[in-house]
């Protein structure tokens, strides 16, 4: 009977290797892996690993072997796991496990995606964004209260990145202006690893093409600078007007990849029956189908 094991987050360590290759977001990835944001990790193995599922908000990332049980649990979306409510998209480690996906879910779609990283040397050109909010508006660090008050207001999904508000103002950063106490516009760090911030952008309708958005994204730049890391920012392929603004700010394209998702963002057919979960002791889950 196949079988796969989920991994206590102080075994998550097991899976990196497998995950180095992916073509993105490697800032999600590192973040999960430590336990620092919200995550889940399925192998084939529990000690020496060849395949491996991290679940995170938003993307799911899979990577290794692909003749092992995590095919079968990904063809099944097993409803007893209670991981497939949360699916948003497929990001895998290579072009040979995007057509192994296409053929265990064979209804899914595929995204194209840009990946930008920040260039350094561009750094004097963005500080400084606080002094250059137009009359009437203030550009603020972000804090735990005023993330919440984005995600209420905007509204944002910064808790559902990272679990709980205190954690990102333990962990996380970000920019947001606020036209009284109204926020108005923001740019934030969705997750931090690795080196890398990777960093979302928001902006209210009524508050657009005044450069806002701009003015946040240099801010969050240059804390994620002064804290040692590189900020990346990710788009779909149609979002032109995403792009241009990363290569305004300073960004430089990398390469291409592709996100596999369900039409209208659609979370999968999920079995019911087939999975069973067993405890295997010191936090490892076994889930084997019958």
């Amino acid at each position: 009977m196949p079988t796969i094991y989920e991994l206590p987050s102080n075994r998550f360590e097991l899976a990196r290797p497998l995950f180095r290759n992916l073509p993105a977001d490697w800032a999600y990835i590192d973040t999960g892996l430590r336990g620092v944001q919200p995550a889940r990790v399925f192998v084939d193995e529990p000690e020496k690993p060849t395949a491996a599922m991290m679940c995170r908000t938003y993307e799911y990332f899979v990577a290794g072997a692909l003749d092992t049980a995590i095919s079968a649990f990904i063809r099944d979306a097993a409803a007893e796991a209670d991981v497939w409510p949360a699916f948003y998209g497929f990001v895998a480690a290579d072009a040979e496990w995007n057509d192994h996906l296409f053929a265990l879910q064979p209804a899914l779609g595929c995204i194209g995606r840009r990946s930008f990283r920040f260039n350094p040397a561009r750094i004097d050109s963005v500080r400084g964004a606080a002094n250059r909010a137009p009359a009437g508006l203030r550009l603020v660090p972000l804090t735990a209260k005023l993330a919440e008050l984005a995600d209420r207001e905007m509204p944002e999904i910064i808790g559902m990145f990272w679990g709980d508000y205190n954690r990102f103002a333990q962990h996380g950063f970000g920019a947001l202006m606020m036209d009284g106490d109204q926020p108005v516009s923001i740019t934030y760090a969705v997750a931090v690893g690795g080196g890398e911030a990777n960093v979302g952008v928001m902006t209210d309708k009524n508050y657009r093409r005044q450069g806002l958005a701009t003015l946040c994204s240099q801010a969050c730049i240059e804390m994620a600078h002064d804290r040692g890391l590189i900020t990346t920012w990710d788009c779909d392929l149609l979002n032109t007007p995403s792009a241009r603004l990363a290569e305004l700010i300073g960004f430089v394209e990398g390469p291409r990849f592709q996100e596999l998702a369900f039409p209208d963002r659609k979370k999968p057919r999920q079995s019911e029956g087939l999975w069973s979960r067993e405890d295997a002791g010191n936090g490892l889950i076994l889930w084997t189908r019958r």
